[in-house]
């Protein structure tokens, strides 16, 4: 679970509400940042990514894993299937796994790491296997990089929400995001949560 300070000191260095930020943690996982009763990040692999960053070279001996084209066609969740693809990934390519990776309570890709304000991708995956509040650390890092706070901050704005969940999905969640409904989803998110004045 977010410690409730940490989430306010996020939202401050962010200008945005704490409703903003939460709201985006429960569409991309649910509100949580490891499997139930386990310490495995939440994770999805990402097989065109896989693909992308291995150049290739698998997708004729690991078409489940490695393929040109974003399906999820071969998605598996929860803490057995995403960790079993991956794991066959990573005995592949390592690197190249983790960075199609989307981890923990944000889904923030591997490949984002020096967005996330990490210099190895090896301590940004330390990061996300050892606490939620690392990944909300490196959701602040990732929208100040990327210069998403505006979306995040206009969303407490009247009438504003879903134009402003829609504008910051097409740049955080790109990919398919109209068809799974993520920015009216985020928006009726944040109107919950700023409801429990959890701002």
């Amino acid at each position: 679970m977010f410690i409730t300070e940490n989430l306010q000191s996020a939202a401050q260095a962010l200008g945005c509400t704490v409703a903003a930020i939460r709201a985006i943690a429960q569409e991309e996982a649910g509100g949580i940042g490891f499997y139930e009763g386990t310490d495995k990040a939440v994770a999805k692999f990402e097989g065109h990514l896989f693909h992308h960053h291995s150049n290739g070279v698998f997708c004729k001996s690991h078409p489940a894993l490695s393929y040109p084209s974003k399906t999820e066609r071969h998605t598996q969740y929860g803490p057995v299937g995403a960790y079993n693809r991956l794991n066959q990934a990573m005995k592949l390519d390592a690197d190249a796994a983790v960075m199609a990776t989307g981890w923990g309570a944000f889904q923030i890709l591997g490949e984002e790491y020096e967005a996330c304000g990490f210099k190895h991708l090896m301590s940004f995956t330390i990061a996300m296997h050892t606490d939620i509040n690392d990944h909300l650390a490196a959701f602040v890092a990732y929208v100040k990089y990327h210069g998403l706070q505006h979306y995040l901050i206009n969303m407490a704005q009247p009438g504003q929400a879903l134009i402003q969940a829609n504008g910051f999905a097409g740049r955080y969640n790109p990919h398919g995001y109209r068809a799974k409904d993520y920015d009216v989803n985020v928006a009726n998110y944040f109107t919950k949560f700023n409801k429990q004045n959890l701002s």
